[in-house]
């Protein structure tokens, strides 16, 4: 979602935002051009643009808010490529590789029936997007990897659980960065319909559990932040850029004194009628957004 947001669905002070960018501050964007394809392409169409109003305004809110907060914390220069598609599924993400696994869910067969490289009007077959826009990016090197995906699948929780971990798994083995971190953004609340609201808590689940799973990750919750839950699109972009940049001050650049994870479950034990929950990142203990 840019800084300039959707129709109807603005972000949060972003006038305020935009109207503050300066050339000077050092954040420096890409922002890849849309492109699906086949097979492994090695070019792209993209320029790197200064920190001015009207890159900003284009420029993904939840990137630029996570780069404004590293480059305020640290006063180094700051450079984020923006590599996404909204409401893209995983599934185009990945290689043909990594999807092999997965054969019984994901068509692959697709792929291999189509005469033409360019898959025209099909932006949710897979591999697509991996190959036309993050191939080409392949020689860059880079600190780490914000990932905010998962409304498109917000009924796949089981199948999600496995495919993050292969997902990363994949893109670090293609980047050839060593494990660099990974932090991603648990989808946040939305009026999902009937059985659709219990499947997209698995999702959450599911991206939970992935912490786990993944080497030097980190998750940004967002269940705690208002906003219409009939709009999949939080205005609230700079508590999510913010969230992940805690992760990355914390874990990646070794600040000390941030905050940077919200009360994870860990486990539950009961005693008589009582049940005792223990939380990672709760030192403090719980308090609830009204202070009671």
């Amino acid at each position: 979602m840019p800084m300039k947001g959707f129709g109807g669905q603005p972000v949060e002070n972003s006038k305020k935002i935009i109207e503050e960018a300066r050339e000077e501050i050092p954040i420096r964007m890409f922002t890849v051009a849309h492109h699906i394809s086949k097979l492994p392409v090695d070019t792209l169409n993209g320029e790197w643009m200064l920190n001015t109003s009207d890159a900003v305004m284009n420029t993904s809110a939840t990137a630029y808010f996570f780069a404004r907060k590293i480059q305020a914390e640290l006063n180094i220069p700051v450079g984020i490529i923006i590599c996404a598609w909204s409401g893209s599924g995983i599934q185009p993400w990945m290689s043909r590789e990594a999807l092999l696994p997965f054969r019984d869910i994901v068509n692959l067969k697709y792929l291999d029936d189509l005469k033409n490289q360019q898959i025209r009007g099909e932006r949710e077959a897979a591999c697509c997007m991996r190959y036309g826009m993050v191939n080409p990016l392949l020689n860059c090197k880079f600190r780490g990897m914000l990932w905010y995906q998962g409304e498109t699948n917000h009924k796949d929780g089981r199948m999600y659980a496995r495919m993050l971990p292969a997902f990363v798994k994949d893109m670090r083995q293609s980047f050839d960065c060593g494990e660099f971190p990974f932090l991603y953004v648990q989808i946040a609340p939305h009026n999902y319909d009937g059985a659709e609201l219990q499947l997209s808590a698995e999702l959450r689940e599911a991206q939970m559990k992935s912490m786990k799973e993944i080497p030097n990750s980190g998750m940004a919750v967002l269940m705690d932040i208002p906003g219409h839950p009939a709009c999949i699109h939080p205005a609230k972009k700079c508590e999510v850029g913010e969230r992940l940049a805690a992760w990355a001050l914390a874990k990646t650049y070794n600040k000390e004194g941030i905050a940077f994870s919200g009360p994870i479950y860990r486990s539950v034990s009961f005693i008589g009628k009582m049940a005792v929950v223990d939380f990672d990142y709760a030192e403090d203990g719980l308090k609830s957004n009204n202070k009671k």
